[in-house]
């Protein structure tokens, strides 16, 4: 998931629209704190789940005060022993370079990963240099490759060489220089570049015809990956996960309630609109707002150090 900077209602928007706005983005994110997170955390675990930790940034806060969120969230994975890593922007941070260092020693001591969700296609290039500044001490990393841009198929190649993790997604910016580039096709494209390397590769979709041909061509080749999914999302993979003995990882976002790009691109695909529309309406209690365990799937290997 190349989760979403909150997107606020323009000054012309109507008070309903807002209100009605509110009410969504409240059902994407497990609560204001990270205690809210853990929540999830505990019924996911239940089955052997695992799980990405972010913090949504809230309007006006500054880069030290997210600084402390990251760090919270690290140490939390730490002491509670989750299996989880932690998914930070770096427009979060202000991209100073100085607090991204800091972030990655408290990770490093705790052996948690520490992943950069991507944002537009210009932030990349930043992104990148981060990374390569920090990998030498650490490779416990992880970045985003976005199917809609063109350059992904390259950053395929950076992400091995520093030998670090990445998460693909179709993502949710296109590439002003590709167009017309087809993101599901590139998706598998990307997928296949990842085969005979030790990468851990993350198939972050709720396609799952998708996913099942991107797994397919991971599987074949012996090569590491997972599948992600968004929490508050119908979660259809767990199955798949299951039939295919691989890890099976939910992005649990806490803080500033924002709607995830899933659901604003999701006018193609009915089945979506159809789960969003209902859960606004019904207004039905998530599984871990009533201690609902999870059907365990077959196979799901059982989490041990490895985050």
């Amino acid at each position: 998931m190349n989760a979403r900077e909150p997107d606020h209602a323009p000054d012309g928007t109507s008070g309903l629209r807002k209100r009605v706005v509110r009410v969504i983005a409240s059902r994407h994110v497990a609560g204001p704190t990270v205690d809210d997170a853990l929540r999830v955390c505990r019924w996911a675990r239940n089955s052997d789940y695992r799980v990405i930790l972010s913090p949504w940034r809230s309007p006006g806060a500054r880069p030290k005060d997210m600084l402390e969120q990251y760090l919270r969230t690290i140490n939390t994975i730490i002491d509670q022993n989750i299996p989880g890593y932690v998914a930070i922007k770096l427009n979060a941070i202000g991209n100073e370079f100085e607090i991204f260092e800091e972030l990655v020693g408290i990770a490093r001591d705790g052996n948690v990963r520490l992943h950069l969700d991507s944002l537009d296609p210009d932030s990349a290039p930043l992104s990148f240099k981060f990374l390569e500044r920090a990998a030498p001490s650490y490779q416990n990393l992880g970045t985003t490759l976005p199917a809609r841009w063109k350059r992904s198929l390259d950053d395929v190649r950076r992400v091995t060489d520093l030998g670090i993790s990445a998460r693909i997604v179709k993502g949710q910016w296109s590439d002003p220089t590709a167009r017309r580039l087809d993101c599901r096709e590139n998706y598998l494209d990307i997928a296949s570049q990842f085969v005979n390397t030790k990468c851990r590769v993350g198939v972050a979709t709720h396609d799952y015809p998708l996913a099942e041909a991107a797994t397919s061509i991971l599987s074949s080749a012996q090569s590491p990956f997972e599948i992600e999914q968004f929490f508050s999302l119908p979660l259809n993979c767990r199955t798949l996960a299951g039939k295919l003995g691989c890890a099976y990882r939910l992005y649990v976002a806490y803080g500033y309630p924002d709607v995830p790009y899933n659901v604003r691109f999701s006018v193609s695909r009915p089945g979506i609109v159809g789960w969003v529309i209902q859960d606004f309406a019904l207004r039905r209690r998530k599984p871990w707002e009533i201690g609902m365990t999870p059907a365990r799937e077959p196979h799901q290997p059982a989490e041990a150090v490895s985050r």
